[in-house]
């Protein structure tokens, strides 16, 4: 949830099952008459609600097309059923390549001016 709630939408897996096929609206789990498929489905988490008996409901996006679910979204039951609460990965960007870190690490490491004596820094105001 830190994850979504910092730096936006993360990918997760689930367990797809035959009834995840014909989803269409309401907060999905996995029915007792359905079968898992071999594998595992990539989704992407885009946040979560708190039903009122205290369980989390994942909102995540299909790659399934808008045809699907609801627009292309769905409310998926955050229990070990399905597993979509049990592994997820999140992105950050860096807007700075390695070499520009590097070089602005060493910038920074060369303008030591012997501690805290700031007398010696008369016009670098």
């Amino acid at each position: 949830m830190r994850e979504i709630f910092k730096n936006g939408p993360v990918v997760g897996q689930m367990q797809p099952f035959t009834d995840f096929l014909a989803y269409s609206d309401g907060s999905y789990h996995k029915s007792p008459e359905s079968f898992k498929f071999q594998g595992q489905h990539i989704i992407k988490i885009v946040g979560w609600s708190k039903s009122m008996d205290g369980t989390t409901e994942w909102i995540i996006e299909n790659t399934w097309g808008e045809d699907w679910g609801e627009n292309g979204y769905a409310k998926v039951l955050g229990r070990q059923d399905v597993g979509v609460d049990l592994y997820a990965i999140g992105m950050s960007i860096n807007p700075y390549s390695q070499y520009d870190l590097l070089s602005m690490q060493q910038m920074v490491d060369s303008t030591d001016f012997g501690g805290d004596d700031y007398e010696n820094l008369e016009g670098y105001e």
